[in-house]
């Protein structure tokens, strides 16, 4: 099936064109750190109003000579968005955004097939690299539902706590400090951000050695236990099991964004906490999937497959890889 829509994803969607605007550098390369872009794009095609970019939608640029590659949209405006993307050496895709001047023009469409699940009370968000850029705009949007419809069942209902771990290698790879901390300070002890350093130590000053945490920042720390997740999470919540709040375990969702192999081994520590957590399903995953989203993305795919015109373009989506 990858193979068709490689091929056939013309037949599919119809990209349209973008003009790049600006290009701002967010974190400098240096050494063996790659550097950090936000390219932001004109929209004239409105594409802010149907790319939910609360709900995990992601934005498909076509390469050129290869497969269209998925970005998050890291902002939106009325009338332009922004990519926020590291450069990799010999990346095909993010080299050839780094290629483009400005002025120049991009194809792109918009794809998604998830919706949220409703009835959550408190959100797990674990965040990898430039994955910050998918989460913290979900985030500042549920703390904001929150504040405005209260917490419950309803779909519009916001959660009541949210702790973000943003697992990077050193404190000179992280960015957006300032919109991090307008978050902390508009919400208080309903979001707590812990950002997590592999390659970082940090020795205090009165001789005891070193910390492996200070000020909201562990230093030498992977995720990569099960228990680790637990101590940050559920003995935060009391969720764990035997605390005062074990009932409320399944109004807890969870949201991890990463590369495909890190967010596997995540989702496999989660679900050995005792959750439910899944590619598109489980009781505590914050995204699954839609149903009347998956068979409109099926309708267009049996048109594309017989040559039909699709003569629905409302909803533009696809499968997220």
């Amino acid at each position: 099936m990858k193979k068709k829509m490689k091929g056939n994803f013309r037949k599919i969607f119809t990209p349209f064109k973008v003009k790049l605007l600006r290009k701002t550098l967010i974190v400098p390369k240096e050494g063996n750190r790659l550097p950090v872009y936000t390219l932001t794009f004109e929209n004239p095609h409105g594409l802010y109003k149907t790319c939910r970019i609360v709900k995990g939608d992601v934005i498909k640029v076509v390469v050129p000579n290869y497969k269209p590659k998925s970005f998050s949209m890291s902002a939106e405006r009325e009338n332009e968005f922004d990519i926020t993307l590291k450069i990799y050496p010999n990346g095909r895709a993010s080299g050839y955004l780094d290629s483009i001047l400005i002025g120049g023009e991009i194809e792109v469409f918009r794809m998604g097939v998830k919706k949220r699940q409703a009835g959550g009370e408190m959100l797990g968000i674990i965040s990898f690299g430039v994955g910050i850029t998918e989460t913290l705009p979900v985030v500042a949007h549920e703390l904001e539902r929150g504040a405005l419809n209260g917490f419950g069942e309803g779909e519009e209902s916001g959660v009541k706590n949210v702790i973000f771990v943003w697992a990077s290698k050193t404190k000179l790879d992280i960015f957006w400090h300032n919109k991090i901390k307008q978050l902390q300070k508009k919400y208080g002890q309903r979001f707590k951000f812990i950002t997590m350093l592999s390659r970082e130590y940090f020795s205090n000053d009165d001789g005891k050695g070193i910390l492996d945490y200070a000020d909201d920042i562990m230093y030498g720390k992977r995720i990569n236990n099960r228990q680790l997740i637990a101590n940050i999470f559920d003995h935060s919540w009391g969720t764990y099991y035997g605390g005062p709040r074990q009932h409320l375990r399944h109004k807890v969702r969870w949201l991890y964004v990463g590369e495909k192999k890190v967010m596997k081994e995540i989702e496999g520590l989660i679900n050995e906490n005792g959750y439910s957590v899944g590619k598109g399903f489980g009781e505590n995953s914050y995204f699954v999937d839609d149903p009347i989203l998956q068979k409109e993305m099926k309708r267009k795919r049996m048109n594309a497959k017989m040559n039909k015109p699709d003569t629905n373009t409302t909803i533009v989506m696809a499968a997220r890889l």
